[in-house]
């Protein structure tokens, strides 16, 4: 099986009695590093971020949580945020001692950091640093510390000696800045001073280069191995000097940064500043508070840059990704193409294909390179068109909470719900999906994915949401009126059965009869309706998440969602590794009975359920003409142990060990590739 490389992985941990301070400290690492779930058409850096924040025990949640496993991820960080609950549990303090042990074994590509927020409860050689919980910058200096040791790793130094055992080396920043302007010094000075405090080491021109040094050579070999902040003063672009070490910067595909500190005015820019992220410098003395978020963006999008590339060149290593692509860290432009033909043989033919990050560069640049004779990609675009007609449907929800705390998810079921819709989008696909319309839901975010895309050029077709009966009466016209070109509502009428309950119309009335067992009949009775009618529609299914216990209908939506696509013949891609109801049908898949699809424990864990089902098997037998089949959540399992691994991978693409991957991985990455290696593998049958 090709399985997706994954660069680096960072694991958060805290006991979960703190949880009140560190989890928005986690959250704000999670959403710096990897990205903003609710954000998908932003680009994030995309590195995988999981929590250690309770108890793998389910009846015990300060139980020490699950261990922390990296197989497939060559580098590994670990975060401890330790408050004064951890350092008194003895179980946990054990538990981050067998992290930072395991850490010591591989030090070169592992970092186990602690910071100590409990007032000076942590002591000896486990502790990193030391933060004031009170501090009101608490958050900024606690991700300058995270996004250094990250730079540490992705950067690869070595410390020279490798009996010191001492890991990899920090970062080193060349500081380029012109003496024309006194700004460029005074500012260069004070990021050097400022620096000093941190685990970075500098390169400065003014300390570095001595006199009678071969200027040059020395700038090369410096430049050669450092991040590059080009601090851009009025007269930067006119100092030659200053111009020689962005072209050496560009050449050697070092990651660059620009603090923008212009004064006045710029006579003119320069093509070495293009495509480079930058940070204005705020106006003021160059004091901490001015200094800092400069130099958190700076070390930001140097990790930005390192991660790009490291996962650019595993994906290329792995075949996944054209072996004869030219890879770029940042948006290619023209110089790269001039370079490129400098450099290639002469037998070379064909326009050069240039790989860079995702997102795609906006129509209006990326035609101007494809006139030059270049043909440009980012590691989706690869799937750009190739479903176009493919009607699929997505089955994806959050699932139990508490689940998910003990898994250490978070924003990942989020995450990955956006991600998947939006790769899919973006290959052509129609989405098909029953979840409820209302502000903040999946669906909002998925028909506004339609609108953004739309609006950049493309034509999709809207999403096609499957509303079942009542939900649909919840519907505000005021609301509806303007999305109705992204947005496709297919009311699925319920059986007549089910609308003896209805009562009056209007909004309403799921609160009305979620309230009664009769009620909750007419609810379940609609939901089935509505999910054949779904299946009826499309030919592959995605599932993820999902409620487990305490849903609307009579089985879990997930099961039997996927029973109605199994025996439909469908493509059904079961991802179990971020819980849910998805899990358990996974587990099922793969031969085994779990406790939670049984009805004895759906009735323990719901009571109003069980009363449902009541009802429901008093009509089953009142009125056989309905033909009601019988709530049998032993049948349902005998019939996902009966397909297992070999049926799902007869239809859906995947290999048995790759479904077994799906089922268990909470990469998202690495789900969506499998997803769309499925897909496109199994294109025709979508059709």
């Amino acid at each position: 099986m090709i399985r997706y490389p994954i660069p680096m992985q960072v694991h958060v941990i805290w006991h979960p009695r703190g949880d009140a301070l560190c989890r928005p400290l986690a959250e704000r690492i999670y959403l710096t590093l990897n990205r903003d779930p609710h954000q998908p058409l932003l680009p994030g850096i995309n590195m995988p971020v999981f929590f250690r924040c309770a108890g793998a025990d389910s009846g015990d949640v300060t139980s020490v949580p699950h261990p922390i496993s990296v197989p497939d991820t060559k580098l590994d960080l670990r975060i401890a945020l330790v408050t004064e609950h951890l350092v008194v549990d003895p179980a946990w303090r054990e538990y981050l001692n067998a992290n930072s042990d395991e850490v010591d074994q591989n030090p070169d590509e592992a970092i186990f950091f602690s910071v100590d927020l409990s007032r000076g409860g942590l002591e000896g050689e486990r502790l990193s640093v030391r933060l004031d919980p009170s501090d009101p910058r608490l958050a900024e200096r606690l991700l300058q510390h995270v996004l250094l040791q990250c730079c540490r790793l992705l950067g690869g130094r070595g410390r020279g000696d490798p009996a010191e055992q001492r890991g990899a080396a920090p970062l080193k920043l060349f500081l380029s800045h012109t003496k024309r302007d006194p700004e460029g010094l005074e500012i260069a000075t004070a990021i050097k001073a400022y620096l000093d405090t941190l685990a970075v080491d500098r390169f400065f021109d003014a300390v570095s280069i001595q006199p009678g040094d071969y200027l040059t050579r020395e700038l090369q070999s410096a430049i050669a191995e450092s991040a590059v902040v080009c601090i851009r003063t009025d007269n930067y672009v006119a100092s030659p000097w200053c111009r020689q070490e962005l072209s050496f910067a560009r050449r050697r595909r070092r990651p660059m940064v620009v603090i923008d500190a212009l004064a006045r005015r710029e006579p003119r820019s320069s093509s070495l500043l293009a495509h480079l992220p930058g940070v204005r410098l705020a106006q003021g003395g160059l004091d901490q508070a001015r200094l800092e978020p400069a130099v958190n963006y700076v070390i930001l999008e140097i990790v930005r840059f390192l991660y790009a590339n490291a996962q650019l060149t595993l994906l290329q290593a792995a075949g996944l990704i054209p072996g004869d692509a030219i890879l770029v860290t940042r948006p290619p432009e023209a110089r790269d193409l001039a370079e490129f033909r400098s450099a290639a043989p002469p037998a070379q033919s064909g326009p050069p294909t240039f790989l860079y990050p995702d997102p795609m560069l906006p129509a209006e640049e990326a035609t101007d390179l494809e006139a030059l004779g270049a043909l440009l990609a980012t590691p989706t675009s690869f799937w750009r068109e190739r479903l176009t007609g493919a009607r699929i449907r997505l089955s994806l929800s959050p699932g139990d909470g508490d689940e998910l705390r003990r898994l250490g998810l978070a924003f990942h079921v989020d995450d990955a719900m956006r991600v998947i819709a939006r790769q899919l989008l973006a290959a052509g696909a129609t989405l098909h999906y029953g979840g409820d319309l209302f502000p903040g839901s999946l669906t909002e975010a998925l028909f506004e994915m339609i609108g953004a895309y739309n609006r950049d050029g493309l034509k999709l077709p809207p999403l096609v949401n499957h509303t079942a009966w009542p939900w649909y009466e919840e519907i505000d016209d005021g609301w509806l009126a303007p999305r109705l070109r992204m947005l496709d509502i297919r009311k699925c009428v319920p059986p007549p059965d089910a609308m003896e309950f209805s009562g009056a119309t209007g909004r309403g009335q799921v609160l009305r009869l979620s309230g009664t067992p009769q009620g909750r009949y007419a609810l379940g009775r609609s939901l089935t309706s509505m999910r054949q009618q779904a299946a009826q529609a499309t030919r592959a299914m995605i599932v993820l998440g999902g409620k487990p216990h305490s849903f609307s209908g009579f089985y879990p939506g997930i099961l039997e969602e996927v029973l109605l696509s199994i025996d439909a013949g469908h493509m059904v891609y079961v991802l179990g590794g971020f819980g849910g109801a998805a899990h358990l049908v996974a587990a099922a898949l793969a031969g085994e009975h779990p406790e939670a699809l049984t009805r004895a424990w759906q009735e323990r864990i719901s009571p109003p359920y069980g009363e449902t089902l009541t009802f429901y098997d008093e009509k089953r037998v009142a009125e056989p003409s309905l033909l009601l089949p019988a709530i049998d959540y032993d049948a349902a399992v005998a019939r996902l142990n009966q397909h297992g691994v070999g049926g799902l991978a007869t239809a859906n693409g995947l290999n048995d060990e790759e479904n077994h991957f799906l089922f268990h991985t909470a990469s998202v990455d690495a789900s969506l590739y499998l997803i769309m290696k499925g897909l496109v593998t199994m294109r025709s049958k979508l059709l």
